[in-house]
């Protein structure tokens, strides 16, 4: 199986309507640490599928989405064709929509911690 495919097939499986799948993926970007890896990754279109996939805030998968997407444009050498592809496809403006939601279970949360979001969100 060539490299290309792999990736292709990740990236399927990220856009996969099975939950399983979209989670087993998004741990598989997510534990990529290699810069020739994390440069394919972005070479083969992974962006996109990734942005999507953070949308979804109340899955484990669109955690990991989220942390790749940080990872990924914070290391390596293709950090700006990332950044690019992420303001291409809107994912900058969609993951602020995301951080701005409210996510967290008033329960939860201690009030600490929103303070500390009640504080960021009136920054942005």
């Amino acid at each position: 199986m060539s490299g290309e495919s792999v990736y292709k097939d990740l990236i399927e499986f990220l856009q996969s309507d099975r939950a399983d799948l979209r989670l087993a993926a998004s741990q598989a970007v997510l534990g990529v640490t290699d810069r020739n890896a994390m440069e394919s990754l972005i070479k083969y279109g992974v962006i996109k599928p990734l942005c999507k996939l953070a949308s979804r805030s109340n899955e484990i998968a669109g955690t990991n989405a989220l942390a790749s997407l940080v990872y990924l444009s914070s290391h390596g050498t293709s950090i700006n064709q990332c950044i690019e592809d992420m303001l291409d496809c809107g994912g900058i403006s969609r993951m602020t929509e995301v951080a701005l939601s409210n996510p967290h279970d008033k329960t939860i949360a201690s009030t600490k911690e929103d303070t500390a979001i009640d504080t960021w969100r009136k920054r942005v």
